[in-house]
């Protein structure tokens, strides 16, 4: 049964987020952990102070440190009963102290910078020049980092080109002592043996945007503004990364393309420097458009031909011993409505580089609020949040992009496109991928 919901989910969404989700439904269904958070679920309609509810809490809390990637799910379960009891307990009215936690988000994602030495041609112009966020800003996330189950430190730049990187991790580290704690998205270029022994022991996912299998494919996809990174110096620093980090991190390491017209034939070849690495899955994102002009580099128009570069890849894939992860066109998919299974308002928060917010990375142009002038708190548990989180009222929840069947347009376009909102300044990434 769990393969079977694992597999829907991919299906449904097939996104770099929709491999993480299925990833952790599988291991966050272990009978132990998911009937302690059943009966706490179920209990919070009760008294939250009985000393059986603290004790399933206790247990549930001792699980997670035991097993930290399987705790985004079940962290959300709890906080959908407390919220459904009452919005206002939920923002913390009379909310006992052992279940506050479970009211933050499980997952924050704090972005960096957005300078980048590459300039895929899905995230940025190539003249484009980025920001840092100042190092003094991220000490006003402190509470929901200490609540945090995954800190992501992923923004729309290449995060190891932040300068206080290091200082960043040791932070979040001494806040907040949950192990694997961290998720980083990067091109790689950046990977060393010094960034191999901070992450060790810390690493909750680590994915790396390769985006080709070949050198020559990936100079075209990365543009890299300066020459000297090339394919082949990239592979060497994720090799050199990797041996200085754990078998477990090894494990929760990913790389990823994002497809397009102009690279998909490459889907084996990044198989098998996956194999190579010693990284055990590979994910195929698609290409989602947020101009109207870049149409031609979408799957869909290469479906047929997509769906056989896939079914190569995986033979390949099964061969190595490689997960690989990729949607289908023509396999008839059903519709799921974001709203009845969205859990984004619940379990996951993005916080860009001037404190604007959203829960989801498809919303096109709509902001939560700004958590560095107005403090977490205030827009976590604002009343637009607990609006959401109610009904997923908003334009871009009505036509997500990230719920809609593969071989629908819509599941290829931004949400600046399907509901013509006005394209993104340069905080959050154009495209979700």
């Amino acid at each position: 049964m769990n393969r079977i919901v694992a597999k829907r989910i991919l299906a449904s969404v097939g996104l770099l987020d929709a491999a993480r989700q299925a990833y952790r439904f599988v291991l966050a269904s272990k009978p132990g952990a998911t009937n302690t958070a059943a009966k706490i679920a179920k209990q919070i309609g009760g008294d939250l102070n009985s000393a059986r509810l603290m004790k399933r809490i206790a247990k549930l809390e001792a699980y997670f440190r035991e097993n930290p990637s399987r705790s985004k799910i079940l962290h959300t379960e709890v906080a959908k009963a407390i919220f459904a009891r009452s919005p206002k307990l939920y923002s913390g009215e009379e909310l006992p102290d052992h279940l506050k936690r479970y009211t933050y988000p499980p997952v924050l994602s704090i972005a960096l910078n957005s300078h980048c030495n590459a300039s895929c041609f899905f995230c940025r112009d190539l003249d484009f020049k980025g920001t840092l966020i100042d190092f003094d800003q991220i000490t006003k996330l402190d509470s929901a980092v200490r609540n945090a189950r995954v800190i992501d430190l992923t923004g729309w730049g290449e995060p190891f080109f932040y300068p206080k990187f290091e200082e960043v991790v040791e932070r979040i580290c001494r806040l907040n002592d949950s192990p694997h704690l961290i998720m980083v998205t990067s091109n790689g270029s950046f990977l060393s043996e010094r960034w191999g022994k901070l992450l060790a022991g810390r690493i909750n996912g680590l994915i790396v945007s390769m985006n080709a299998g070949s050198a020559d494919v990936y100079a075209k996809q990365m543009r890299y503004k300066n020459k000297q990174f090339t394919f082949d110096s990239t592979v060497a620093s994720v090799r050199e990364f990797t041996k200085n980090i754990t078998a477990a991190d090894r494990s929760r390491m990913i790389l990823h393309m994002v497809a397009n017209t102009e690279n998909y034939k490459d889907m084996t070849a990044l198989v098998r420097v996956a194999s190579d690495l010693g990284v055990p899955t590979v994910n195929i994102g698609h290409f989602i458009c947020v101009d109207e002009k870049q149409m031609h580099l979408s799957l869909l128009n290469v479906r047929e031909d997509y769906n056989q570069e896939l079914s190569n890849a995986k033979v390949v894939a099964e061969r190595l011993n490689i997960q690989l992860n990729g949607r289908r066109f023509f396999v008839d998919e059903k519709e799921v409505k974001g709203a009845e299974t969205c859990m984004a308002p619940f379990e996951q928060f993005f916080v860009e580089i001037p404190g604007t917010t959203a829960p989801c990375c498809f919303m096109g142009s709509e902001r939560m609020g700004n958590v560095y002038e107005d403090g977490f708190e205030a827009v976590w548990f604002s009343n637009k949040m607990n609006k959401l989180r109610a009904s997923r009222y908003l334009p871009a929840c009505q036509v997500c992009t990230h719920y809609t069947p593969f071989d629908d347009p819509i599941a290829h376009l931004s949400a600046h496109l399907t509901t013509k909102l006005p394209k993104p300044k340069a905080q959050m990434p154009a495209i979700g991928y």
